[in-house]
């Protein structure tokens, strides 16, 4: 009998460049999540961002779930927090207002396997920018065409008066 595969996660990074520089570099290797999260050891975990594309491979090595209070130093230290208080208000950026009794995830990854993008610089986010903007240029033009020629580009007010062609019942 064949055995039973678990698929690989995806766990979102923020976009902030320090974070994901951290991430590359090995310096940060453990993250804390809102509430029970199902990873197990020795999952396959793909770190990544949906708002600046980037992403990393890796595997689980651990996973303790704990409350919010129950956090301790050891962990909100390997996250980059200097006190309990900063670690809270830190996940509260995030999720929101938090409980002490709040479920929470820790969890831990091993060595990088892969990196599907370029490593992030401070200026990341240019590039993105610029794409944006070279994207609508085609899309200011036409409007301003359009305004050059006393065009509307509101969409009409009232309803066209249809006119039946010729020889047609309605005409009668």
């Amino acid at each position: 009998m064949s055995e039973l595969l678990r698929p690989f996660t995806t766990l979102l990074i923020s976009p902030e460049v320090p974070m994901r520089q951290a991430i590359l570099a090995g310096d940060k290797t453990v993250t804390l999540r809102l509430g029970h999260r199902d990873y197990q050891r020795g999952d396959k975990l793909m770190l990544c961002c949906h708002l600046d594309p980037w992403a990393v491979m890796t595997t689980v090595v651990s996973v303790r779930h704990t409350s919010l209070a129950e956090v301790g130093q050891l962990d909100w230290e390997a996250e980059g927090f200097d006190s309990h208080q900063e670690m809270v208000e830190g996940i509260e950026r995030y999720y929101g207002p938090m409980i002490p009794q709040q479920n929470i995830t820790i969890l831990r990854w091993g060595a990088l396997e892969g990196q599907l993008t370029e490593p992030p610089t401070e200026d990341a986010e240019a590039p993105t920018r610029q794409a944006i903007q070279a994207s609508l240029e085609p899309n200011m033009e036409a409007a301003k065409r359009i305004s050059e020629l006393g065009m509307s580009t509101e969409p009409p007010t009232e309803e066209p008066e249809v006119v039946a062609p010729e020889g047609s019942k309605e005409e009668a």
